[in-house]
């Protein structure tokens, strides 16, 4: 791929999971999400948690019609299952696949009974699960394969907290800033690795989003600053929003540069929100004051 990244945006924009390949008019093939991972080389330095896409793993009772829909919805390519909270294997996308639409096929082939799709989707799917080859814990960083190929992310004490898959990966990474018609600015990143940079980018453009959707928002601002502190460096971030009518910022320290950036963020909307909030009730108790006053 000569740009992974362009082809990467091409994802969030148009929602497809795949894209296919054209030469000469004919298509040749079709790129995945985990294949555009693997060629942008991605590197993690942040800890799962703040990777992950956050959901209640599905119960080995549960039908089968509960996987295809939560994989269809949500756009994964496993399926963590748990039991008592603990994690006892995934289903497969392909194998999800396979079983509802293959299976009745072959039957049929074979001269048995099939069943109809019914019969497959309303099945246990403790039929399906497999062991899970990929399991990260929340405070550790995932490798580049981890993130290529999806893996379940569990807690301390092996709780399943979510999963991180290739194509939500993307769509979190790449939100399409210039389409959002946000005043957002960034700075301070640019020494970051690619994943930290676009995990502050998303979270900033998420804010920016919510604060213009309740205000008229001039400008937000997240800064990274670095102090270095012998071998080690620490991070300083400063959150500003602009309004029309006053700025609310907030300001937040970490050893992590997204973790930082993240906490100054969501300081300062809190600052913004309870802003708003004291406004509100003082336009209700003016009402109040007014309705008494009148005849």
């Amino acid at each position: 791929l000569s740009d992974p990244v362009a082809v990467a945006r091409a994802f969030v924009k148009t929602g497809y999971p795949g894209l296919p390949v054209v030469e000469g008019g004919k298509p040749v093939g079709v790129v995945s999400a985990r294949r555009l991972i693997q060629s942008m080389g991605l590197k993690p330095r942040v800890p799962a948690e703040l990777l992950t896409y956050k959901l209640e793993p599905l119960s080995p009772d549960d039908p089968v019609e509960k996987a295809r829909k939560l994989a269809g919805d949500v756009g994964l390519r496993l399926v963590p299952v748990a039991q008592q909270g603990k994690l006892v294997g995934v289903v497969k996308i392909y194998d999800l696949a396979r079983y509802v639409y293959v299976t009745p096929i072959q039957r049929g082939t074979r001269g048995e009974v099939s069943g109809d799709m019914e019969y497959y989707l309303c099945r246990p799917l403790r039929d399906l699960v497999v062991e899970a080859q990929r399991v990260v814990e929340s405070g550790s960083v995932p490798t580049t394969q981890d993130l290529a190929e999806g893996c379940v992310v569990v807690g301390e004490r092996g709780e399943v907290l979510g999963v991180i898959s290739p194509y939500l990966l993307l769509r979190r990474l790449l939100p399409a800033v210039e389409e959002a018609a946000v005043p957002l600015r960034v700075e301070g990143v640019e020494e970051l690795d690619f994943i930290s940079q676009r995990l502050i980018y998303a979270k900033s453009l998420e804010i920016a989003k919510s604060v213009a959707e309740r205000a008229r928002l001039l400008e937000m601002s997240v800064v990274l600053k670095t102090r270095k502190k012998g071998s080690a460096a620490r991070y300083e971030a400063y959150a500003s929003i602009k309004l029309d009518v006053g700025v609310h910022a907030a300001k937040a320290e970490a050893w992590n540069p997204v973790e930082a950036a993240m906490e100054a963020v969501d300081a300062a909307y809190k600052r913004f929100a309870k802003a708003k909030e004291k406004a509100r009730e003082k336009r209700l108790s003016m009402e109040r004051i007014r309705r008494k006053l009148l005849p």
